[in-house]
């Protein structure tokens, strides 16, 4: 029984820490000065999931940048072809740590610690699940006018930046050359 359990709680913590945001999603009391767009997952009605930063959103569609490691793709995806999203726009304060701590001085509690280590877990577990779903919006809960405000280019995507995955090196003005001095 206490191996179970002890593996359980391993288990979680191994399933909980894979559950991290991208490091451009900023922490809490960085929110107001915050020059990228929030982190969202899209779920398609056919295809595969797209993750990745929220660049725009204009009348017809999402525009996406997802970062593989290797390279950036930008993604379009039609407003009409979106099941469902979930936007997460900060990095929630992590309370994992308390589920072991608290657990662990229940211990002190003598003969009645049968009954308080499940309630402390719970107890834990759930405040500590309930920080994690912070800062996080799904699709019933914001409409797309709204999710405007998530992203990099609230106002769209300015017209001199150019959405490709192959860097274009335009000189933006030629330096006049005048005659050399012989």
């Amino acid at each position: 029984m206490k191996t179970n359990l002890i593996s359980a709680l391993v288990l979680l913590v191994i399933f909980l820490s894979a559950c991290t945001a991208p490091r451009y999603v900023p922490k809490t009391q960085d929110l107001d000065v915050n020059v990228y767009g929030s982190y969202i997952m899209i779920k398609p009605l056919q295809g595969t999931k797209v993750n990745g930063e929220l660049l725009a959103v204009d009348t017809n569609r999402l525009t996406v940048l997802m970062d593989s490691g290797k390279q950036k793709k930008v993604s379009f995806i039609p407003l009409k072809e979106v099941k469902g999203f979930t936007l997460q726009y900060a990095r929630p304060k992590s309370y994992w740590w308390s589920v072991g701590t608290f657990t662990a001085l229940c211990i002190s509690h003598g003969v009645w610690a049968a009954v308080t280590i499940p309630v402390n877990l719970i107890i834990t577990a759930g405040i500590a699940l309930g920080a994690n779903n912070d800062f996080k919006y799904h699709k019933d809960d914001i409409t797309y006018d709204q999710l405007k405000i998530f992203a990099r280019f609230p106002q769209g995507i300015p017209a001199d930046v150019v959405l490709n995955t192959k860097p274009q090196i335009k000189p933006r003005f030629m330096p006049h050359k005048g005659p050399g001095k012989k």
